[in-house]
């Protein structure tokens, strides 16, 4: 095994972290990922409602360590999801392009709802979170 800060915080076997694309990582890469002992995490910003109550509740069944990629803007441009997001209680949320209103918000937000939050820098401070 190799132990690194990422293997430390997250409670898992391997430094390896599927990126969530889109609608490309889904429930079942997702899912391999995790089993595999590594992080696998759900493309979820792109999809509907029926594509997060399909693919989050699968990886959120499957059990281990997985989680949410949010893309920030599409959540203000989409009520709701954010929310139905949060309802799967991803132990992990992997934040991308938002300004520093919205970084602080998701953040503030994920890490009340239980997550280990992390967010790429906001376009305007280069603000990094984890």
């Amino acid at each position: 095994m190799i132990n690194t800060r990422l293997t430390e915080l997250l409670g898992i076997d391997h430094p390896v972290v599927c990126a969530p694309m889109g609608s490309v990582s889904g429930s079942e890469l997702t899912s391999a990922v995790t089993a595999a002992g590594g992080l696998g995490l759900v493309g979820v910003s792109y999809g509907d409602e029926r594509f997060i109550d399909e693919h989050v509740a699968k990886a959120a069944a499957g059990g281990g360590v997985w989680g949410a990629g949010c893309v920030m803007f599409t959540f203000d441009q989409r009520p709701g999801l954010w929310e139905q997001v949060l309802g799967y209680a991803p132990p992990v949320i992997a934040l991308s392009f938002g300004d520093e209103e919205q970084v602080k918000r998701y953040v503030s937000q994920g890490r009340e709802a239980g997550a280990v939050v992390a967010a790429t820098p906001a376009r305007s401070q280069g603000l990094l979170c984890l």
